[in-house]
């Protein structure tokens, strides 16, 4: 009897598995819970259905391809490996590709990224910069052999050859697509001479639109400091481009008529303006003559020393009123004055010793009120109407 070890166990199922071709390309279809993705990169989770459950791994290598964010409750295709995890001695799934089932990857990842970046705000129509009235410099961005900027040169020298225009050449599908629009945008925004630029192409598949929904590159044409005009060659369908985009044009050339202004509406335009300056010229300076005219016949051109006359009257008589006013104000104040002199003179007490009445007074100045305010023998002084005398006090009572 042959005994074997838990390891040995494990090691001989994954042999035995991993040397299945069933196992080593396999598809599965289930729905995923437990799904985490690590710091690592790598994503666990379990594929499961009503009768069983499946442990999952999908390393960072192969998640790094994935074009949706899993989520719980998602029903998926996996293909990978089924072997041993020897540690734990459970068989687990090795996904190398998971792709969501009944609806196509790309659409789930586009309409994905689409509410994420809604719920950010980065649609809303107040966070958009608006299209100069006349642009001083137009950036392209697209394909130099695409028949797409053919169109859009056309457009633009039909309707404006006098705005500058400069393109940067970029892959506008496949793998190079996201990186090479980004360096556009990038060189762009370090010349700010261009105010505009426009990003486009000719239509195409949701595959070949697909840079145009990559988050990296959408983000960075919502902090363009430019206007962005995504011109993207399909009427019906949005690419993610067109949401963030300050301005969404259906096709290239629309771009173009959207961005240059026509030169031969603008010289008419300018044509109508001269005729209205000139009018209102015309009409100010009539305003202004008709206004000289009434001053030239008004009296003080026609006969100034008339007047100046008539002037001079006024101002006499206004010096006569003032003089007056000033010679009753002083009479007013003089009746005042003599009043007020006549009730001080009323209440001054030396007036009422005139009479015949005296003041006594203490040494230190004190009056005396009473008989018992001095004591016998204490000197005290009689202030008189012309002069003082000076007593001394024999006795004193109440009568």
């Amino acid at each position: 009897m042959h005994i074997l070890t838990i390891s040995e166990l494990s090691r001989y199922l994954k042999q035995i598995m991993d040397y299945d071709p069933q196992l080593t390309q396999i598809w599965l279809r289930g729905e995923i819970s437990n799904f985490k993705r690590h710091s690592s990169g790598h994503c666990y989770f379990t594929l499961k259905d009503s009768g069983a459950v499946l442990r999952s791994v999908m390393f960072r290598s192969s998640a790094a391809s994935l074009r949706f964010a899993p989520r719980d409750g998602m029903k998926v295709l996996a293909n990978g490996r089924v072997t041993v995890f020897e540690r734990d001695g459970q068989y687990q799934l090795y996904v190398d590709q998971l792709r969501p089932e009944g609806v196509g990857e790309l659409s789930l990842a586009y309409e994905q990224l689409k509410a994420k970046l809604h719920a950010e705000g980065l649609f809303e129509q107040r966070n958009k910069k608006e299209l100069p009235y006349y642009p001083r410099h137009v950036g392209i961005i697209t394909s130099p052999t695409s028949a797409a900027l053919q169109d859009m040169l056309k457009v633009a020298r039909q309707r404006n050859p006098s705005i500058p225009i400069t393109i940067f050449p970029a892959q506008v599908q496949g793998e190079s697509a996201v990186a090479d629009i980004i360096r556009g945008i990038d060189y762009f925004n370090a010349h700010p001479a261009v105010d505009v630029v426009i990003i486009g192409r000719g239509g195409g598949s949701l595959e070949e639109l697909n840079a145009f929904n990559n988050e990296t590159l959408v983000r960075r044409i919502a902090s363009c400091n430019m206007v962005t005009v995504s011109a993207v060659g399909h009427e019906t369908d949005y690419t993610i481009a067109d949401f963030v985009a300050d301005v969404r044009a259906a096709t290239p050339s629309q771009a173009c008529e959207l961005t240059f202004p026509e030169l031969t509406f603008l010289v008419k335009h300018l044509s109508q303006l001269q005729q209205e300056l000139a009018r209102s010229m015309k009409k100010q300076l009539a305003g202004k003559r008709q206004r000289l005219l009434q001053l030239l016949a008004a009296k003080a051109l026609q006969r100034p020393s008339q007047m100046l006359q008539v002037h001079q009257q006024q101002l006499d008589l206004m010096q006569n009123r003032l003089h007056n006013e000033i010679k009753r104000y002083q009479l007013q104040q003089y009746h005042r004055w003599q009043i007020n002199s006549e009730k001080l003179a009323a209440l001054n007490p030396l007036q009422v010793l005139s009479r015949g009445y005296s003041l006594l007074e203490t040494r230190e100045r004190r009056i005396v009120r009473s008989w018992r305010d001095v004591a016998s023998q204490e000197k005290i002084q009689a202030r008189l109407f012309d002069g003082h005398l000076n007593l001394i006090v024999v006795n004193g009572s109440e009568e």
